[in-house]
């Protein structure tokens, strides 16, 4: 029993320290395998522990930090099937794959997997070390890469090395085809050969960075030439150069180019435009002009010496008063240009000037000229002469003011003094006059002439027509104008200077005025005060001067023939019966207003029925014209003779007695009984009855003396015609027959 006892103690002694042995070698390889995890955790590479099922039993921090993964949440983490169906199939190590890892919260990852088997003492032979490889970033640049040469291919950029040692150009065979259109040998070649196609304007700029590239301060350099393209013509390459240094030297130098042929020839055309601009404002007729925010001149065209006697560059940097505008176009210029300074808008102005000595009227423009950012920088001014076209405007509305006063019937003096006006107006020191035809087409009337002196007038009336009586008897005579460009010396006015020059005419152009049917009526002439000779625009003022001046004449005309008509007997011209009684009238009135004499007279044509019968209708005709003139031979101008019907005849006798009508009768009488009409071969006797009435005091108009008058006169038929019968026989009148 005691030696069994013994021997169980013993054996049970023995398996309790086998049992503490395996249990401190657990411990140990517990302790080794965390350390070694722990290891692992520690790796600067990313890598996962995994157990045989796929399941990941440890990260690393570079793996979780790579994987985005909190240390409690690594479950959260899944491999793709198709990594953990590799992971499966591939039980050696050193054996790599691709894929792409969903990540919690975060974009998927592209890794490269490498898969190592785990060796910890033997014990974990099921366990796999799985480093994570990430190639997002390799795949960006590929990417990039690949972008970038599918831009090179379809851009115009190529890229240049310059080597500095061996003096070669070395470029890719697609961009110097692309740019340059040269062949591949070109990618390789020397520098001379380079140079040889750059254009000789732009060789020395880029053989000077060639060979002295230490002259680049900053290290990089720009530059722009013109390189023969591969089909012959240049093309404009800008260059962006940057320095290459190798052992602390400049070794190469490395060129972007891009093609700018179609910037260049913008630019090119952009410069020739403007310098046809700056052509055209250089020697265009208008005045332009800019001006700074403080209104001084920054620049001008020559156009301006034309008005203002400051020569041109002494305007620059001036203010308008210090260029010399005058006071009266200040006081409108400078409140404008205070407006534009203050609203930014344009304006429009015209102002007044005396440009050496001569007016003139301008038309202005203020432009305000605006920077980037909408601010006012400057004001352009655009200066126009329009005093032809205000002369113009002023001309039209002076000929449509005189065809106005054609077609109201205006006095012709009063017309034609308006034209004389018109002229003068145009032309401030021209002096005009219009000078008539009388009705025997012998002389020259002054019809006109409202700024001649008084004295030089009177010697215009009566002036003889021929080829040296002064400007306008010529020019009537000749039927052409007639330009005399200095009184003092011109023959046609040998005999006529005297009177010219003392008043101040020394130049003188008359053109004559003729009618519709091209019969002379007068000359229209202008004279200066200086010897000249007329321009264009003077003469054809002048032309159309002289038309206005007929259509006048011819309306006159006109109007005289009407109202002759109108007022006139056509056979005799003498007054009609309704003018004779309107003017008769008219004459009732007045003698009794003023209460003076007026005697009435009326005759009749003695047996004037037979001369028609036996002699026919056209000798009564004549003997009727042939009493019209007896009648405006004895009677005064004061007198008024009318035909009042057939053979009837009347007469009214202002300021005149009884008894002095009864001289003037009687004489009229014996002229007509004294006198035989020679009428188609036939010599015709006629006599004449007469009645003579006054007006009286309770007469209210004409009726009544007439009806006396007209009583009177039958009475005076009746005792056997040829006789005067009165109211009340004249003591010192004998009577007739």
């Amino acid at each position: 029993m005691p030696s069994s006892g013994w021997l169980l103690a013993l054996l049970a002694m023995l398996a309790g320290m086998a049992l503490g042995s395996a249990v401190t070698t657990l411990q140990r390889r517990h302790r080794e395998r965390q350390r070694r995890l722990q290891a692992c955790a520690e790796m600067a590479a990313p890598c996962l522990l995994l157990h045989a099922d796929g399941r990941i039993l440890q990260a690393n921090t570079a793996a979780r930090r790579l994987l985005g993964a909190p240390l409690a949440h690594l479950d959260d983490l899944h491999l793709p099937a198709a990594a953990r169906s590799w992971l499966d199939e591939h039980g050696g190590g050193g054996e790599t794959r691709r894929c792409e890892l969903n990540r919690p919260a975060a974009a998927p990852l592209s890794l490269r997997l490498e898969k190592r088997l785990a060796d910890l003492d033997g014990q974990d032979a099921g366990l796999t070390w799985l480093l994570l490889h990430d190639i997002s970033q390799e795949e960006d640049d590929a990417r990039g890469q690949q972008l970038w040469r599918e831009a090179l291919q379809d851009s115009r950029l190529a890229l240049f090395e310059y080597r500095l040692a061996p003096r070669r150009v070395y470029g890719r065979v697609l961009a110097a085809d692309n740019v340059l259109g040269l062949p591949p040998g070109w990618v390789d070649i020397g520098f001379d050969t380079w140079l040889e196609r750059v254009h000789p304007d732009d060789r020395d700029a880029l053989r000077t960075m060639l060979e002295h590239p230490e002259q680049l301060a900053t290290g990089s350099a720009y530059l722009e030439f013109r390189f023969r393209h591969g089909h012959g013509h240049w093309e404009w390459l800008e260059q962006r150069a940057q320095l290459c240094h190798e052992d602390g030297r400049v070794s190469a130098i490395v060129g972007l180019c891009q093609s700018i042929s179609s910037r260049k020839h913008a630019e090119i055309e952009l410069l020739r435009r403007e310098q046809v601009f700056r052509t055209l404002v250089e020697n265009a007729d208008d005045v332009i002009a800019r001006y700074d925010l403080n209104l001084c001149c920054q620049f001008i065209n020559r156009s301006i010496t034309r008005y203002l006697p400051l020569p041109r560059h002494e305007h620059l940097g001036k203010t308008l008063r210090q260029q010399g505008w005058p006071q009266g176009a200040l006081d409108t210029l400078e409140p404008a240009f205070q407006a534009v300074l203050a609203r930014h808008e344009a304006r429009h102005l015209e102002v007044e000037l005396d440009v050496f000595g001569k007016a003139a009227t301008f038309s202005i423009h203020l432009i305000p000229e605006l920077g980037a950012h909408g601010e006012l920088v400057s004001i352009l001014a655009i200066g126009r002469e329009i005093t032809e076209l205000r002369l113009g405007s002023r001309l039209l509305a002076d000929e449509n003011a005189v065809m106005e006063m054609i077609a109201n019937n205006q006095p012709l003096n009063d017309i034609l003094t308006r034209l004389c006006r018109l002229v003068e107006a145009q032309r401030p020191q021209a002096v005009c006059s219009i000078m008539l035809l009388n009705e025997q087409k012998t002389e020259l009337n002054l019809a006109a002439g409202p700024s001649l002196p008084a004295s030089f007038s009177g010697f215009l009336h009566g002036l003889t027509i021929g080829p040296e009586t002064g400007s306008c008897g010529s020019a009537v005579f000749s039927g052409e104008r007639v330009v005399v460009s200095d009184i003092a010396h011109d023959p046609r006015w040998e005999n006529y200077r005297y009177l010219a020059l003392p008043h101040g005419l020394r130049s003188c152009w008359s053109t004559p005025i003729y009618s519709s049917s091209r019969e002379m009526l007068g000359a229209f002439a202008i004279y200066y005060p200086t010897p000249r000779n007329p321009g264009k625009t003077e003469l054809r003022l002048a032309d159309r001067c002289t038309h206005l001046a007929s259509i006048a004449l011819e309306r006159d005309r006109h109007e005289k023939q009407l109202y002759f008509l109108a007022t006139r007997d056509g056979l005799t011209g003498l007054l009609n019966r309704r003018s004779f009684m309107e003017v008769g009238e008219a004459e009732v009135l007045r003698s009794k207003r003023y209460g003076h004499d007026l005697s009435i007279m009326m005759m009749d044509l003695d047996h004037f029925k037979n001369i028609n019968d036996q002699h026919g209708h056209a000798t009564g005709d004549q003997v009727l014209q042939h009493f019209a003139t007896l009648c405006g031979n004895t009677f005064r101008h004061a007198d008024i003779v009318g035909r009042l019907g057939g053979e009837e005849f009347g007469v009214l006798l202002p300021f005149t007695t009884l008894a002095e009508a009864g001289i003037l009768a009687e004489r009229l009488r014996t002229e007509v009984d004294g006198s035989v009409v020679m009428a188609c071969g036939v010599a015709v006797h006629y006599t004449v009855s007469i009645g003579i009435s006054s007006v009286f005091p309770d007469d209210k108009d004409i009726d009544g003396p007439l009806c006396r008058a007209d009583t009177l006169l039958y009475q005076a038929k009746t005792l056997g015609r040829n006789r005067i019968r009165y109211d009340g026989d004249p003591p010192s009148l004998p009577l007739a027959g």
